[in-house]
């Protein structure tokens, strides 16, 4: 039973820490072990502002039939809550606090927040999981773990964009994108949760919305931290590092191809499953073909960009005048 409890909580964490070890390596490999326990801390504390915050969502889901009972739950029973919980932290902790400054320590810090509150949460699941736990482990380890830790890239980026304009406009959207992509992740299980308790068909095809909004959340995950080159300033890879994110890329490629086949097999002698092929493939296989990818493809990105002009772009976001005369005010630092 022990070894089957450990089991459970490596397979749960192993896909997020190699997702925030990936990132890191992209961003900033300079924050401190005190950083790493406030973004962790502060996510595990998210979940229980979470908690005050989804409150109304128990009275507004009395007396409601299966549609609107996962309605309830999927807006203000998860998606609202969860992720202005974790955006409430993140805003104190970067525009507040300032404690976190630089592009790649914020970025960090948001995805320990994500990976903080989804730890908390897996090993509840996992509590009440107990013979199921090794199973409910690898599943929740590929799909719930990748959407917190996708939606906190996108709320990273967004909060570095906000630092570097002063513009909050930028935060506030990608938190209401982070609800709405939250909300249609959960809104297909708990549907299908509210259809089976009543003793409904569940639709072959419905929880493959949730396959392709976990899908998307990592590719536009993937954009953001490529996108305006956040990870400048750690972002340039020596032999030893190129080789390990290749090795990296091959080995998440290898994966999603060996699921495909297991789960070919699995499906076609377990007849009469609600979840099809399609759905498990989408759901397990979809994040990690698309992190080796990107993996992958980053190997081959310019370490510096030339502009049709043939001026050189700068390499770091130290060299970036950011709304204020040029070396007079920097990223968040006067």
């Amino acid at each position: 039973m022990c070894m089957d409890r450990l089991a459970s909580v490596s397979m749960v964490l192993a896909p997020g820490l190699f997702f925030i070890s990936y990132v890191w390596w992209r961003t900033s490999r300079t924050i401190t072990q005190h950083q790493v326990l406030v973004g962790v801390s502060a996510g595990v504390g998210s979940v229980c502002l979470a908690l005050i915050l989804a409150v109304p969502s128990l009275f507004m889901g009395w007396g409601q039939g299966p549609l609107g009972a996962a309605l309830v739950g999927a807006l203000p029973g998860s998606g609202i809550n969860e992720e202005l919980a974790k955006a409430l932290i993140c805003w104190h902790l970067v525009f507040r606090a300032n404690a976190f400054k630089t592009p790649g320590e914020i970025l960090m810090l948001c995805m320990l927040i994500g990976f903080g509150f989804g730890l908390y949460e897996n090993i509840g699941y996992l509590e009440a999981a107990k013979d199921e736990a090794v199973v409910l482990a690898f599943q929740r380890g590929l799909t719930a773990t990748m959407m917190h830790l996708s939606l906190a890239v996108l709320m990273g980026a967004a909060a570095i964009e906000t630092k570097r304009t002063g513009d909050m406009s930028a935060f506030i959207s990608t938190v209401v994108l982070q609800m709405v992509l939250h909300a249609s992740y959960n809104f297909p299980l708990l549907y299908a949760g509210q259809l089976e308790k009543v003793g409904a068909a569940v639709p072959a095809d419905l929880l493959t919305v949730t396959g392709v909004i976990l899908v998307t959340s990592v590719v536009l995950a993937m954009v953001s931290i490529n996108r305006g080159d956040l990870e400048r300033e750690g972002s340039r890879y020596g032999d030893d590092g190129k080789w390990m994110v290749i090795a990296g890329g091959v080995v998440l490629l290898a994966f999603a191809a060996g699921s495909a086949v297991l789960l070919e097999a699995a499906m076609s002698s377990a007849r009469g499953q609600s979840i099809g092929l399609f759905e498990s493939y989408l759901a397990l296989c979809g994040p990690p073909l698309v992190l080796g990818i990107e993996m992958l493809l980053n190997i081959w990105r310019k370490r510096v960009r030339r502009p049709a002009n043939g001026m050189r772009q700068p390499a770091s976001w130290r060299e970036m005048p950011l709304h204020g005369a040029v070396g007079e005010q920097r990223f968040g630092r006067r």
